[in-house]
């Protein structure tokens, strides 16, 4: 017998995330949304999102961001490096280092807690 939830998949729910991230970090919101968008420029421009879901505009927007940040995607080589991550949220947002890291390692915990990151993440 199975559980009606059996064969949902879970969610990241990005309001949760920020609420969540703001709350544990004192960080405000608005700066947290701002890396958590940064994040997910960074992802893309590392090729980690399934660029079948992107409108034409956000891939150009994509491809414009992997050109201006060649050095800090290169020095990725493919892999998410949090190191990596906060250089390129902190040049393309302009947040200090200091509260990118934390913001990031917050969201990171977040997704953990909720059984969204394997176990070999961010070991690299």
């Amino acid at each position: 017998m199975t559980t009606p939830f059996s064969d949902t998949v879970a969610r990241y729910d990005p309001l949760e995330a920020l609420f969540d991230i703001s709350g544990a970090t004192g960080v405000d919101a608005r700066t947290v949304a701002l890396v958590l968008e940064g994040e997910m420029d960074y992802l893309g421009c590392l090729g980690l999102l399934d660029e079948r879901e992107l409108d034409e505009a956000t891939l150009h927007q994509v491809r414009e961001l992997r050109r201006e940040n060649s050095d800090l995607v290169a020095g990725s080589e493919g892999e998410y490096d949090l190191g990596v991550a906060a250089s390129f949220v902190q040049r393309n947002r302009g947040i200090d280092r200091e509260t990118v890291v934390q913001v990031l390692r917050a969201n990171h915990r977040f997704m953990d807690e909720r059984g969204f990151l394997d176990e070999e993440w961010g070991e690299a």
